[in-house]
């Protein structure tokens, strides 16, 4: 059965066969090559993984045909199936699925209702004190209070909690300034194809199931159980139920039952809220290196950032997670006082590495974005510079035939060297428009964000060094 659909991207009718009986098509815009064979893993198994955790939930008895428009010639979807009382649109409607889009430690902060930064810090201090109080109460006061590093992580958690926040609701604003630069013709279709790259980046929740930040936040919660593990088996003969002095010289060691115990609770937290950072600034990254290659864009020529800006904040707000990740080692930075002490590393090249992901991280997601706009720039350069030698070829001829020597004042000929000469000056102005737009999405404002960013772990270090010194150590 034949039957025809409209492109998404340009709105053209495109021919599809169907199976006979058919009674409802869906088409949609692809997001890529999504349904792949995952190594030696069944075909059907990895399909239903990947979309429990990442794409909207496909129905039963539907199933996709992939269109390429001929006018386009991008790639599309096409829903078809029998049921003749299902609702579509209703489907793909997220907020009529109930869709759960926050992470566990949002949802965590939702339930104090005070300002994002109090709230943060709040729930930090009551983790660290659930693991503290218990210490003090067995003989830890002394070692609590002169811990400083115990001190800084309630800042750090406190930060690592905010930035997630910051990144979420960033990510919430940004839905309608990148549903302006989706190249979809059909209005309904920007906010879904906006929707189901949110799903790349948080996973496709729901009451019963786990968002992908918080998959990745219990993996490293698991390691550092681990990890705790170890090294419960390696003091275990130190163990006592008071706490007694440091085993290992100035190096202080917790070893009482309870604080082996109640460890967990605060840096577990830290480990957990770690891996919902890292995952949040990875896959944004992921997914707007992907929005560039598996989607067109509207990209404007006549603007200075090419009008895909939004997605250039959208990179750099990805970095805040990360920088706040960041501060999970910077604390072993400034105590260590050996130039080589974090597992036989230099400081400086812990410091290089740092900033050098975090241009990485950066760039190579808007890298995509940059190639098509350096695509689009050339082509229209190309297409303005054909007209203008067009226009300039023909007014020449005409100058040299018919004004020269005869000196003819033919008002149509006049006429028509005014209107070549205009065009030729339209085309020189917009040629140098075009030739003024950058080919990266983002502005001298992200630039200055990005390296202040970048250099806040070569800042602290600095600032520690100033410190020490002033206090003479």
């Amino acid at each position: 059965m034949a039957v025809t659909v409209p492109c998404p991207y340009c709105a053209a009718e495109c021919e599809v066969e169907l199976p006979e009986g058919t009674a409802k098509v869906f088409p949609h815009p692809t997001d890529g090559k999504r349904r792949i064979r995952l190594g030696n893993i069944d075909q059907e198994l990895a399909v239903k993984i990947f979309n429990d955790f990442w794409s909207p939930k496909v129905l039963p008895g539907t199933k996709e045909i992939s269109v390429q428009c001929k006018r386009c010639k991008f790639e599309f979807h096409t829903l078809f199936f029998k049921q003749e009382d299902l609702d579509i649109h209703r489907h793909f409607d997220f907020e009529f699925q109930g869709i759960m889009t926050k992470p566990i430690s949002i949802r965590l902060l939702d339930l104090i209702h005070l300002p994002y930064s109090i709230s943060c810090f709040l729930v930090a201090a009551l983790l660290w004190l659930a693991w503290a109080i218990p210490v003090i109460g067995f003989g830890g006061a002394n070692k609590i209070a002169s811990d400083l590093m115990s001190f800084s992580y309630i800042l750090i958690l406190a930060f690592i909690l905010y930035a997630i926040r910051f990144y979420v609701d960033t990510l919430r604003k940004m839905k309608e300034p990148i549903k302006r630069i989706l190249k979809v013709k059909r209005p309904e279709m920007k906010g879904w194809v906006y929707e189901r790259f949110k799903c790349y980046i948080l996973g496709r929740g729901s009451p019963r199931k786990l968002l992908m930040p918080d998959l990745v936040g219990l993996i490293c919660l698991l390691v550092y159980l681990l990890y705790h593990f170890n090294w419960v088996i390696h003091y275990a003969p130190y163990l006592t139920i008071f706490e007694t002095p440091p085993v290992e010289g100035q190096k202080i060691v917790y070893t009482s039952y309870t604080a082996t115990i109640f460890s967990p609770i605060f840096w577990g937290s830290i480990a957990f809220a770690f891996g919902e950072a890292l995952w949040l600034t990875i896959s944004t990254t992921w997914s707007i290196y992907k929005m560039g290659v598996w989607l067109p864009l509207n990209i404007n020529t006549f603007e200075k950032t090419g009008g895909v800006k939004p997605l250039g904040r959208l990179a750099l707000s990805a970095i805040v997670p990360y920088i706040a990740a960041e501060f999970i080692i910077i604390p072993h930075l400034l105590v260590t006082t050996s130039i080589i002490e974090i597992f036989g590393i230099p400081r400086m090249a812990i410091i290089a590495i740092l900033t050098i992901l975090t241009f990485v991280l950066f760039f190579s997601s808007i890298y995509s974005i940059h190639f098509g706009m350096k695509r689009k720039k050339e082509k229209i350069l190309s297409k303005i510079r054909r007209e203008y030698h067009k226009k300039q070829k023909y007014f020449l001829k005409l100058f040299s035939e018919e004004f020269g020597s005869k000196g003819s004042k033919n008002e149509s000929l006049l006429s028509l060297a005014r209107f070549l000469r205009v065009s030729l000056s339209d085309l020189e102005f917009f040629e140098k428009k075009v030739e003024s737009m950058r080919t990266w999405p983002y502005d001298f404002e992200i630039v200055v964000k990005l390296i202040g960013s970048s250099l806040i772990p070569l800042v602290t270090l600095l600032l520690r060094e100033l410190v020490w010194r002033l206090l003479n150590f």
